[in-house]
């Protein structure tokens, strides 16, 4: 909490101060400029009323009434979130093109009836449409044959065509024209037309991606594919957007050198491992478009197929492409040889692919998403990438056979795991359910978690102790993590102005900063005991109640060895009621049947039970997962040491220790 209140919250209100009174609103020079920021922006109220502002001034010029009843069918019947303007009247528009069509001008009369067959097509009133577009008695009005051949698309190639071909004719330059004939071919299969088209040189410029990529698939122009793959991750990059990629990617890889205490010596494929993650994450492109062309697999918006659809053809193509590079590499490099190695390089493998997904979704829009993929789909990929190792680390290392298997087995659990996260997301009948996504978030981080944790218990084998200090990976994660908060929060604020600005640092920290700090306490939180391979944990109310502590307490079993304790009797009907209370010392943490958290203790002086005198004792708190001194009395289990030479032993057994009571533990200071 002290951290939090000295720089962070200070540090908010300082952008908070910089954004409103020294950026403040977006000044524009002309309509096109304050379109483009619409745009750009998803505004489409605001656009809209802007091509309404020049429609007063130019009421017969059709390519404002076709943007602005473009723009106006682009809303949704809820309000902008920086406006309460009540959105989408469509009565409105009955009457004003009907006005329209009451004139005694024929260009009035033609831009009455093209407006009201639009609204009909936008109402899916398609008859109604067909009808009022036949009455327009100029043959080359613009858009109308683009609009005859929308109300043919699905039905009818060859009218489609024509009516396509025909808009082409009158207006060459018109963009819209052009994707609707792509996509009429791709919709119908013309692959050989397809690709003859896109030899247009207009038609390259405005045909977009996925038509592209479907036409040089199936033609086999590989060159032209490839350059189609790569132009998708340019277009629309720009430096805000590239700065955030690269402080995300920084901040993660960081965070994985924190957790693993590399030498120099290991480093050296860590570049080539991101950059074959960048690489093979153009091949997921590839894969897509098999999976959907020619298996004909692909999302239809029933539940059910688009289930399958998130699992097979996201999830396990995703996961795929981003294991391979880690196997390449995992076949180069000799000094893999420890668990951590395993998931470091996995995680590796995964920022790349982040990075280049990241770079694809933060175009000018998409900037208003840094803080979102940071927390969030990053960090999903991370995950994945770590639970497809810890199958391998799995099979060679604890259970030491079967380990392509294993391998095989945890990447079925990474393609289910990345599809039911996607799944909740993508389909549209499903997404008032989408918090589900959310909570399976949160899971997945605390299995994150619990596998570092094990990898780390069976690494650094060379080492004596890990040094871990869980004080700097906290506040690590914690100031980097809100920096990309104030990030995005200037930077969209210098892009779009400060009221969306502040209401997406509002949007973002409802949500974000709680996930944050989930975050920076999950990953931080780790409990060092050497060889030992605890039960993946799926959840942790630990570090929910810890989350409004903001800097929590940790264990720290440097200040468990060497501490001075008192065992004292905890009733009189007690076995050790007779010999109670002792003194003694905490000189180790003992893995006893696998069970953690058992202190061996050396007596003052001999305890005698029985028969038999005993020097040491074996305790462990009560209460599954009471941390030891967590209270000022507090209850242990206690054993018997007969033989300490049986504490050499590496497998150390609880029926090798007699178990003789429950007692009653004080520090003493």
């Amino acid at each position: 909490m002290k951290n939090f209140l000295l720089y962070i919250f200070p540090s908010f209100l300082l952008a908070a101060v910089l954004v409103n009174v020294w950026i403040g609103e977006p000044q524009f020079e002309s309509s096109e400029e304050q379109i483009q920021h619409y745009t750009e922006l998803e505004d489409h109220q605001n656009k809209r009323q802007v091509y309404l502002k020049l429609l007063q001034k130019d009421s017969l010029n059709v390519d404002l009434h076709f943007n602005f009843l473009l723009a106006h069918f682009q809303l949704n019947n809820n309000e902008v979130f920086w406006d309460s303007r009540k959105l989408r009247d469509d009565s409105r528009l009955f009457v004003k093109y009907k006005k329209y069509i009451g004139s005694d001008n024929q260009v009035q009369r033609d831009i009455g009836h093209f407006g009201l067959g639009i609204v009909f097509y936008y109402l899916q009133l398609y008859d109604e449409c067909f009808f009022e577009l036949q009455k327009i008695e100029k043959s080359d009005f613009k858009y109308l044959n683009y609009f005859l051949g929308s109300f043919y698309h699905q039905v009818d190639y060859q009218k489609s065509l024509s009516y396509y071909d025909q808009e082409i004719v009158n207006f060459p330059h018109s963009q819209q024209v052009y994707q609707r004939k792509a996509n009429l071919m791709m919709f119908f299969g013309k692959k050989q037309e397809l690709s003859e088209f896109l030899n247009d040189s207009l038609a390259k410029e405005y045909v977009g991606y996925k038509e592209k990529r479907y036409a040089y698939f199936f033609s086999g122009q590989v060159r032209k594919y490839i350059k189609t793959i790569v132009s998708r991750v340019l277009h629309g990059s720009n430096l805000i957007g590239f700065i955030g990629a690269v402080c995300i990617l920084i901040i993660w890889l960081i965070y994985l050198f924190l957790i693993s205490s590399y030498k120099e010596k290991k480093l050296a494929f860590v570049p080539l491992t991101f950059v074959l993650g960048m690489g093979f994450a153009l091949v997921t492109s590839f894969l897509t478009d098999f999976n959907n062309h020619v298996l004909g697999f692909s999302i239809n918006g029933e539940w059910k197929n688009d289930f399958l659809y998130a699992i097979i053809g996201i999830g396990a193509i995703e996961e795929a492409v981003k294991v391979m590079p880690f196997l390449i590499i995992l076949f180069l490099n000799k000094n893999i040889k420890e668990p951590l190695d395993y998931i470091f390089y996995a995680c590796v493998t995964a920022l790349g692919f982040a990075f280049v997904e990241n770079i694809i979704y933060f175009d000018s829009s998409g900037i208003r998403t840094i803080e979102g993929r940071a927390l969030t789909a990053t960090v999903t990929h991370l995950f994945n990438s770590s639970l497809i190792a810890y199958g391998l680390v799995i099979g060679k290392f604890s259970k030491k056979k079967n380990t392509i298997l294993y391998l095989l087995l945890f990447f079925v659990i990474a393609s289910f795991s990345h599809g039911f996260y996607d799944f909740w997301l993508i389909n549209s009948s499903v997404r008032s359910y989408s918090f589900i996504t959310f909570l399976w978030l949160l899971m997945s981080m605390i299995i994150w978690a619990s596998i570092l944790n094990n990898c780390i218990n069976n690494s650094l084998k060379s080492q004596r102790f890990w040094k871990y200090n869980p004080y700097v990976i906290n506040n690590f994660l914690l100031f980097s993590l809100s920096f990309i908060f104030l990030f995005q929060y200037v930077f969209v604020g210098l892009k779009f102005g400060s009221i969306v600005a502040n209401y997406e640092l509002q949007k973002d920290l409802a949500s974000g900063f709680f996930l944050l700090m989930f975050l920076t306490i999950s990953l931080s939180k780790f409990d060092y005991v050497p060889n030992y391979w605890a039960p993946l944990k799926f959840w942790d109310w630990d570090v929910f109640l810890n989350i409004p502590m903001v800097s929590p307490r940790y264990f720290d079993v440097k200040k468990v060895i060497n501490a001075k304790i008192r065992l004292s009797s905890f009733g009189k009907y007690s076995k050790l009621a007779e010999v109670l209370p002792t003194e003694g010392v905490i000189q180790s943490r003992e893995l006893i049947s696998w069970e953690k958290d058992w202190y061996l203790v050396k007596l003052n002086k001999q305890l005698k039970v029985g028969r038999k005198q005993y020097a040491y004792l074996l305790i462990k708190t009560r209460y599954e997962n009471e941390l030891i001194f967590s209270k000022k009395h507090q209850r242990v289990q206690v054993r018997l040491v007969a033989q300490p030479d049986d504490l050499i032993k590496r497998k150390k057994r609880k029926n090798e220790f007699q178990f003789v009571d429950i007692a009653r533990l004080e520090k003493l200071d």
